[in-house]
């Protein structure tokens, strides 16, 4: 059955769970769509908003309505993320001395996915935020950006964690990139690398599937597998993801782990490296300020030039 009307929709199908795909310019107003049909379970893509501003209505919306709803960060179902958390929890490369994320698409195509795989590895929150930010190529994107941001984290167990996306973060696999066409190849969209370093050695995990550690069970030697990639998992990751969202219906203990409420938490570090990069400052997490930074991103870039 085909609808037009996404409120005529909702009113002859009265559904339990509402799944969307949109940019993240128009969530607001499907979040707003369920909380007035009250349905029970919402899933929807990642960023979860453009700005502090409609996250924290987000947020608040289905925290008031009751709706247990989930933010699509994904990857961390991948078999070789699966392998690298487990690498990590087994003490193999010892403890946790820092962690980098490194991906190839720009912000807010990608940051938030890393945001949130970070703290699932470490089990800790953000701290403070320092953040640089260059490139005004992406402001005018369905997904909102700058071309690049490098940030570094302190978490609240004294563990430094850096984050790179777009252009100018290291590329782990060849690919093409025609920015001008917007040609992407497979091979970009999935070069995406979280690497956990310990006092005993690391582990990393690629969006491609690729593996490695060396740690104290490797022989002096890098141990590198293979597995499915993000592509070649598609459908497979959504089964864990989906399936959870069903037993935290069935049992309000059973909590997502890419609940709105974490996905809100990550959403403000995201926006911390904006406004650290914006003021020259360190941001101290809760972030939670309502202000248009992309907007103010342009009008800077007007008058200065300063994001060429």
């Amino acid at each position: 059955m085909v609808f037009e009307n996404p409120g005529k929709m909702m009113k002859e199908t009265i559904p339990d769970v509402l799944s969307f795909v949109t940019y993240p310019g128009i969530r607001l107003e499907y979040v707003k769509l369920a909380a007035d049909y009250h349905v029970k379970g919402l899933l929807f893509e990642k960023p979860m908003a453009n700005s502090m501003e409609e996250a924290k209505e987000i947020d608040r919306m289905c925290r008031e309505n009751n709706i247990k709803a989930v933010v699509c960060h994904q990857h961390k179902y991948l078999e070789n993320f699966q392998k690298l958390k487990e690498t990590v929890e087994s003490g193999k490369i010892g403890k946790i001395t820092k962690v980098e994320a490194s991906c190839q698409s720009w912000a807010s195509q990608i940051a938030t996915h890393y945001i949130d795989y970070i703290l699932w590895v470490t089990n800790a929150k953000v701290k403070s935020v320092i953040g640089h930010i260059h490139g005004a190529r992406f402001w005018e994107d369905n997904h909102p950006s700058t071309e690049y941001i490098l940030k570094e984290m302190i978490l609240d167990n004294g563990i430094h964690a850096n984050l790179q996306c777009g252009y100018y973060a290291t590329a782990h696999n060849e690919h093409h990139v025609d920015y001008e066409k917007g040609d992407f190849t497979a091979e970009f969209w999935q070069d995406c690398r979280l690497e956990v370093y310990g006092t005993k050695g690391y582990a990393w995990a690629e969006c491609n599937g690729k593996f490695g550690t060396y740690n104290t069970s490797t022989d002096g030697q890098v141990a590198e597998e293979k597995y499915e990639s993000l592509f070649e998992a598609v459908f497979t990751t959504q089964i864990p993801y989906a399936k959870e969202l069903a037993e935290w219906m069935e049992d309000d203990k059973k909590v997502h782990s890419c609940n709105v409420g974490k996905a809100y938490k990550g959403f403000q570090v995201f926006e911390a490296i904006y406004k650290s990069a914006l003021d020259f400052k360190r941001i101290d997490m809760p972030y939670e300020e309502n202000e248009n930074l992309i907007g103010k991103m342009k009008v800077e870039g007007k008058e200065c030039g300063r994001w060429n």
